[in-house]
């Protein structure tokens, strides 16, 4: 008896654990009208997030004024275990409705990026915070789903 009491316990803190984690599959476009972007400029931008209940996939396309394009693709767990890619390391993990990501390469970068999408799932919003090197303000970046 004792057993199945901890079994359906244990069932409904996860079923209530996926509840706070934000659904922010799908493709997304920058919004710039309603982005305050630090000294990188952007032309364009999209963003495209694959999630299953343990790991998330972004890809990011951008285009700056210039025309030059970066393309980058973080794969990684959302349980805060470091993934060493090319551009870093990077952690991904969940912070109530909030996805937070963060990359370091060596001591010279951190940043930590905050994803989280508007009540009505149609906006996902950015918070870019960057902790080294110190002194850069926060970037905040609006994107709305396709």
């Amino acid at each position: 008896m004792m057993r199945n009491w901890l079994c359906l316990a244990l069932l409904a803190l996860g079923s209530a654990a996926a509840a706070d984690r934000p659904e922010l599959a799908g493709t997304w476009k920058l919004d710039l009208a309603h982005s305050q972007p630090g000294e990188e400029k952007l032309q364009t931008g999209t963003m495209v997030i694959q999630q299953t209940d343990d790991a998330v996939t972004i890809t990011e396309h951008q285009v700056a004024p210039d025309g030059h394009e970066k393309k980058s693709e973080v794969q990684c767990n959302t349980m805060g275990k470091d993934c060493k890619l090319k551009q870093g390391v990077f952690s991904l993990y969940y912070n109530g409705p909030v996805l937070v990501m963060v990359q370091t390469h060596g001591n010279d970068l951190a940043v930590k990026r905050r994803l989280s999408t508007s009540a009505d799932g149609s906006k996902l919003n950015v918070e870019v915070i960057h902790l080294v090197p110190a002194g850069k303000p926060a970037e905040s970046y609006t994107y709305v789903k396709q």
